[in-house]
């Protein structure tokens, strides 16, 4: 089969969509090396987390020629696209191409979420615009869509009024080096003990939650929180939040983790984690922990709580003195703690496990030529 991928994220973006990209593409060769797999890009570089992609006989990269580059990936492709004579494309990140009628490619999609539906005031109206032009168009055009989760496909029903059987949901997974059980030697810089957070340090995934949260603990419960992650005006109101509670000595951020590795080693030497988000497509940062076997504290709210099925306290992510509770819990409670990371980690081995992932999608695109 000669399978083609939209590659813009899977080389130039470092974070969600690009981990997806990166995680997608790398266990599918590896779980079925005797396919063919295009990588389309508008560039690319060499790096450490991009080099395995380049040096694979049956990986080809595809990038525009001098004379199509302008709009290439949403119209230029194709061409490239019917030279290859693929039998799938999957737009990995939300979009495909406007692909015309007359190509026997099939087209597949996935959609992560919708949350600029749900959270407009956090998207400016251009990009809320151009974002519901791409995903309507991938949506209703595509052959199929893939969802990362039951509550994504729900709301591509719901909002995009798409038939459900034209939608399968295929959970994503981790990186492989979590699936590993190699013991990582803790960071130099870490406290003895510390409770952790991982995201991006914006509105929607609620670190003011974690902050009000300490406040409620007494003194001799509090540990320090270590934050992963960046962020910029919601930031600044966490670290003035922060300055007010007096709780600076308390708090480290860390965004410059240089591999995975390093992030292995803060899950694994954690408390625990706490993953306080309003709003979810899916939710990387809870398999990660678990397969760390560290605890997790998440909200029970949107796609959440199938990333942690049972491996997680749930709590409401407006009502901090719950999240005050669930660390007191996990701090105190040590059957229910270890309850917890059995659980937790058994569910993400069976679930979102590499093999099981890759082989769900290459089912999906088998079925999708035999039935067309």
């Amino acid at each position: 089969m000669r399978i083609g991928f939209d590659a813009k994220r899977l080389f130039k973006n470092f974070t969600g969509l690009g981990n997806y990209s990166r995680t997608l593409v790398s266990n599918l060769n590896s779980h079925f090396p005797d396919q063919s797999y295009f990588l389309y890009t508008p560039d690319y570089q060499e790096n450490i987390r991009t080099k395995e992609y380049l040096e694979q006989s049956n990986i080809h990269i595809r990038t525009p020629r001098q004379n199509n580059r302008l709009l290439w990936r949403t119209k230029g492709v194709m061409q490239d696209i019917a030279e290859d004579g693929l039998d799938i494309y999957h737009g990995l990140s939300n979009e495909i191409p406007f692909r015309g009628s007359n190509t026997s490619t099939k087209f597949v999609v996935t959609i992560h979420d919708l949350i600029f539906k749900h959270y407009p005031q956090t998207y400016k109206l251009t990009d809320r615009t151009i974002y519901n032009t791409k995903f309507k168009y991938a949506c209703k055009q595509a052959d199929h869509i893939i969802a990362v989760s039951e509550h994504t496909r729900q709301d591509i029903v719901a909002l995009y009024g798409i038939a459900p059987k034209k939608i399968s949901v295929v959970h994503q997974s981790c990186n492989t080096k979590f699936f590993s059980n190699d013991k990582v030697v803790k960071p130099v810089y870490l406290p003895n003990q510390y409770l952790l957070y991982v995201g991006s340090v914006i509105e929607r995934k609620n670190l003011l939650g974690i902050i009000e949260a300490l406040s409620h603990l007494k003194d001799s419960e509090k540990i320090p929180l270590v934050v992963v992650g960046s962020g910029k005006s919601y930031l600044k109101k966490v670290l003035q939040r922060i300055k007010e509670l007096k709780l600076q000595e308390l708090i480290i951020f860390k965004n410059d983790i240089r591999d995975i590795e390093e992030l292995k080693g803060l899950y694994q030497h954690a408390q625990m984690m706490i993953y306080p988000s309003f709003y979810e497509g899916f939710g990387i940062p809870i398999i990660e922990s678990l397969l760390c076997e560290t605890p997790v504290i998440t909200s029970k709210t949107s796609a959440l709580p199938e990333a942690a099925g049972p491996g997680a306290h749930y709590i409401n992510p407006k009502q901090t003195q719950e999240i005050a509770e669930g660390i007191r819990l996990l701090q105190t409670d040590v059957s229910y703690r270890n309850e917890l990371v059995s659980k937790g980690k058994k569910y993400v081995m069976n679930e979102f496990h590499p093999s099981v992932t890759s082989d769900k999608l290459m089912k999906l695109y088998l079925d999708l030529l035999q039935c067309h």
